[in-house]
């Protein structure tokens, strides 16, 4: 489970608890501080992902992408990779229960595919 509240500022977006105590049962939920200021996340996207045991699109290409956080919530590890077809034990490795990857600035705004070695596999987060 990702902690929420570790991710205290990112450039241009701000975290806040706005609720749960952080157990798997009542987890933190992010609120987002809105901002009108250039280069500013004003609105979020969250997602969720079954990512196979081939390389799985997490997220298309985007071009007005900002901020990106890729959660593994699962019970193995998963390979994401940017650009490319994913790969095991290539690319960035999320651990198993809760690794994470954060990209604020500059940010990643092409594809975004990851692999897992079972297949049937979740990676949640979001994209403002």
């Amino acid at each position: 489970m990702a902690n929420f509240q570790d991710i205290k500022a990112q450039t241009g977006i701000k975290f806040f608890k706005s609720s749960g105590t952080g157990t798997d049962a009542d987890p933190f939920i992010p609120e987002m501080a809105t901002s009108t200021t250039p280069g500013e996340v004003t609105s979020i996207t969250n997602f969720n992902v079954s990512v196979g045991s081939s390389s799985t699109q997490v997220l298309a290409a985007n071009s007005s992408r900002k901020l990106l956080i890729l959660v593994n919530d699962s019970d193995e590890a998963i390979y994401v990779s940017l650009g490319a077809t994913a790969t095991l034990n290539n690319g960035i490795r999320l651990n198993a229960n809760g690794g994470a990857l954060a990209l604020d600035d500059p940010i990643y705004k092409g594809v975004v595919n990851a692999i897992s070695v079972s297949g049937s596999k979740k990676i949640v987060g979001i994209e403002g």
